[in-house]
């Protein structure tokens, strides 16, 4: 069974420690704190907005799943107003980054299986493989 209070304790962490390796270069960076759905990190020397995710599930299906609509509404990728995502998943071996500008991450959702999930099963999603993601132009580094 989901814990959300884990799973946000797990997203705020992952977002620190990109917000913190994003400050090395960059260090106007800062995360957007509280309810805010259109991104988690600004960086305003470039302009950037940076939505982290985090794929568990991928360790066990070989996919990530991203989200395009929920509860009759587009949302995630249909509705995001990030310039990046870095999406957190297992290649099977350990954890990685993939990184890569929203354009390209809506590429790489073309023609992709549609299937349902989240809360009460009402959103859907695109499932990637994360062995095709470099495939698209997407960045993988060590995560």
């Amino acid at each position: 069974m989901p814990n959300f209070k884990k799973d946000l304790s797990d997203g705020h962490d992952f977002e620190d420690s990109i917000l913190a390796f994003v400050q090395i270069k960059y260090p106007k960076a800062y995360r957007v704190h509280g309810y805010h759905p259109d991104f988690d990190i600004f960086v305003p020397e470039k302009e950037h907005k940076i939505e982290c995710k985090y794929d568990r599930m991928s360790e066990k299906t070989g996919n990530i799943a991203i989200e395009f609509f929920d509860r009759g509404k587009p949302s995630g990728i249909d509705k995001t107003k990030a310039t990046h995502w870095i999406y957190k998943f297992h290649n099977g071996i350990d954890w990685r980054l993939a990184i890569g500008r929203v354009s390209v991450w809506r590429e790489v959702c073309v023609g992709r299986k549609i299937v349902s999930g989240g809360d009460g099963w009402k959103a859907k999603m695109y499932l990637v493989p994360v062995s095709e993601l470099t495939r698209g132009g997407i960045k993988i580094r060590k995560g």
